[in-house]
């Protein structure tokens, strides 16, 4: 019986909308960590959305069997909606190795603000590239890349249909495992922002033998 593997970004945060209204300042006006942004009104509004969707295109017939999660709220705060649209119950199970991409010390600062306060690191940023470059007490892109893929082999070899609720990078590394992206199109895209809150992506295998192949379906945007 085919298999569908499902990628949903997590619904709008205020640090996704603060990111294009400040980055020509020094630091993002997020208070607390990373790791506590909740989603905004809209974005609870965008995943409900989704959730609907979800619960025409996989009925009680061919349900999701479980939704994975990052360590980070809003990911699991979209799960969690997802889950309540659907008509059966659903496993909500966490993996880290979902996790967006670590910044370490950098999380709250712009570009603007490594090149005027820590000088040092933007000569290194720059003599080493953006995807290779890690700052400090963070990880650069093939670190992500690498458990990333480690995370999806995993998920891959569990039975039934499964939804990934992603980060945008997340979501773009998959894209570039299962549909052979170049890293600098991952990195373009990420800065871009490319995939706006909410993007779905379906996936389909006949066999656990068979790769992952992308499926059209109606957008859910």
């Amino acid at each position: 019986m085919a298999e569908y593997l499902v990628l949903v970004r997590h619904g709008e945060t205020l640090p996704n909308v603060l990111v294009e209204k400040q980055a020509d300042g020094l630091f993002y006006e997020v208070s607390g960590s990373d790791e506590t942004v909740t989603l905004t009104d809209l974005g609870v509004q965008q995943i409900v959305k989704v959730g609907k969707w979800l619960a025409r295109l996989f009925t009680k017939d061919n349900p999701l069997g479980r939704i994975i999660v990052s360590g980070y709220r809003r990911t699991r705060q979209s799960g969690e909606h997802l889950a309540q649209e659907l008509p059966y119950p659903v496993l909500l199970a966490e993996d880290r190795r979902f996790d967006k991409r670590s910044y370490g010390d950098f999380w709250n600062i712009t570009y603007r603000g490594v090149q005027e306060l820590h000088p040092e690191e933007y000569a290194r940023f720059l003599a080493e590239g953006p995807l290779d470059y890690a700052p400090p007490g963070g990880e650069n892109y093939p670190q992500l890349f690498a458990r990333v893929s480690d995370g999806l082999s995993d998920i891959s070899k569990l039975p039934g249909n499964k939804l990934i609720v992603c980060h945008l990078v997340v979501f773009l590394a998959i894209q570039r495992e299962l549909e052979g992206h170049a890293d600098d199109h991952v990195h373009a895209s990420y800065e871009a922002s490319a995939l706006p809150n909410a993007h779905t992506r379906v996936y389909k295998r006949e066999s656990p033998e068979q790769p992952w192949q992308p499926v059209d379906v109606v957008a859910c945007d």
